[in-house]
C-alpha cells in the first residue's frame, strides 16, 4: 500500500502543537505507511508473523550510526544534523527520533556516507514526511558533494508538495553508482543531502531496492 503511494518529485532549482500530542496525533498513519512497507518486503521474502512497524526506521539507524559505511570515515554525532529552525523530536517509540522543519524554515542534512545504498547501482532515496499546515508545505531536497574529490555534478535540487496525510516522497531517483563516478573519487564527512522546509515532519527514509541490514555496526 506505501509503495504504490510513493510520490516521485519534480526536479527543480517545510504538526501537531506539543511533543506529546504531535506523536498520538500521527503515529496512527506513520504506522500504517510503514507497515504497508514492511508487509509488502516480508511477502517477497516469505516471511510471515514477524512484521513490525518499528523494524523500518532506517532514519533511526543513519542518525545513530557510529560509522560510515560508504566511506569508512568516523562519525561525531553528526551523521544527522539540524541547522534553522529544525530540531529533533521523539518518533514513534521512545527511543527512536524524527525530525521537525519550522514553522520558518529549518533543514535536515544527513551524511551521504552513512547511507550504504550510495555504492549501489542506481540508488534510490525516499523520505515519509507530512505537513502540519491544512494547506500544505513544500519540501526541498539538495545534494552538497562538499570537500568530496572526484564527484559528478551536482543534481538538480528538487522540490514537492506535502499534504497532511503522511506519504513516501522519492527524492532521489536513479542515481549512479558512487564507485562508478571516477576512479578517485572519494565521499567526504560534508558530502550531504539536505531537505528543507516549514512545517514538516520528517519520521523516515528509505532506500528502494536496498537491502541495508548489512550496512551498520
Amino acid at each position: 500500500m506505501a509503495d504504490q503511494q510513493t510520490k516521485t518529485i519534480g526536479w527543480a532549482s517545510a504538526r501537531p502543537k506539543s511533543p506529546s500530542s504531535a506523536k498520538r496525533f500521527w503515529s496512527a498513519r506513520v504506522r500504517s505507511a510503514l507497515l504497508g512497507q514492511t508487509l509488502a518486503t516480508a511477502a517477497l521474502l516469505g516471511l510471515s508473523g514477524c512484521a513490525t512497524a518499528d523494524s523500518v526506521m532506517l532514519l533511526d539507524q543513519v542518525c545513530k550510526a557510529t560509522y560510515a559505511p560508504a566511506s569508512n570515515n568516523p562519525i561525531n554525532g553528526d551523521a544527522c544534523t539540524v541547522a534553522k529552525d529544525a530540531r529533533e523530536t521523539t518518533g514513534l517509540t521512545g527511543d527512536s527520533l524524527a525530525f521537525r522543519l519550522g514553522p520558518s524554515t529549518g533543514e535536515l542534512r544527513i551524511r551521504l556516507d552513512v547511507i550504504p545504498a550510495v555504492t549501489s547501482a542506481n540508488w534510490a532515496i525516499e523520505v515519509l514526511a507530512a505537513s502540519s499546515r491544512p494547506e500544505g508545505s513544500t519540501i526541498y531536497r539538495e545534494i552538497n558533494w562538499g570537500s568530496c574529490k572526484g564527484c559528478p555534478s551536482t543534481p538538480k535540487d528538487a522540490e514537492a508538495a506535502l499534504g497532511e496525510e503522511f506519504e513516501w516522497v522519492r527524492v532521489i531517483e536513479n542515481q549512479p553508482a558512487f564507485q562508478t563516478w571516477s576512479s578517485s573519487a572519494a565521499l567526504a564527512s560534508d558530502s550531504l543531502i539536505i531537505f528543507r522546509g516549514a512545517d514538516i515532519d520528517i519520521v523516515d527514509i528509505r532506500t528502494p531496492g536496498y537491502d541495508n541490514q548489512y550496512g551498520y555496526y
